[in-house]
């Protein structure tokens, strides 16, 4: 009897330092590829700049640019031109949230708000940087009339 309750002991004793061993899972990265100059969000098979910010917020509107991710991501374009934007690019979220986000336009890409609104908001704890990307017409009577941003920023 003495040894089965030394036993049981030990297992207690063994379990808890076994799951302390465990570490929480990485959160891991994705890269977003936007193939369409529009700036709908549609589910349809295009990505739009939108919907990609979307999924790279972690909270995405439809599959057309893949899944949300919580880890730091890439959005890249296929397409080049200008995108004509509708209203305000969802906002770049805390990177506790979803990470650090990159932008890279690859040098053929232009975001305008055609004197509409602001492009983009980075919130406050968000991390976004912004490559080879023209940033155009913003307009607001507040701050920041092409990127209002209370977090980390960095162009290149």
């Amino acid at each position: 009897m003495k040894s089965f309750v030394l036993r049981c002991l030990s297992v207690l004793l063994l379990v808890p330092m076994l799951l302390a061993g465990q570490s929480a899972r990485p959160a891991y990265a994705a890269s977003y590829v936007v193939n369409s100059l529009g700036d709908a969000v549609v589910n349809d098979s295009a990505c739009t700049l939108r919907e990609a910010i979307l999924a790279a917020n972690n909270a995405p509107a439809n599959a057309n640019c893949g899944a949300g991710s919580a880890g730091n991501d890439t959005i890249t374009f296929s397409v080049s031109g200008t995108i004509p934007l509708s209203l305000n690019l969802p906002d770049i979220v805390s990177a506790a949230t979803a990470g650090a986000l990159t932008i890279n336009g690859g040098g053929n890409i232009t975001i305008s708000s055609n004197y509409a609104g602001r492009v983009m908001v980075v919130n406050s704890g968000a991390n976004l940087t912004l490559q080879n990307l023209t940033i155009s017409n913003g307009n607001t009577s507040g701050a920041g009339g092409g990127i209002s941003s209370a977090g980390t920023l960095n162009v290149t």
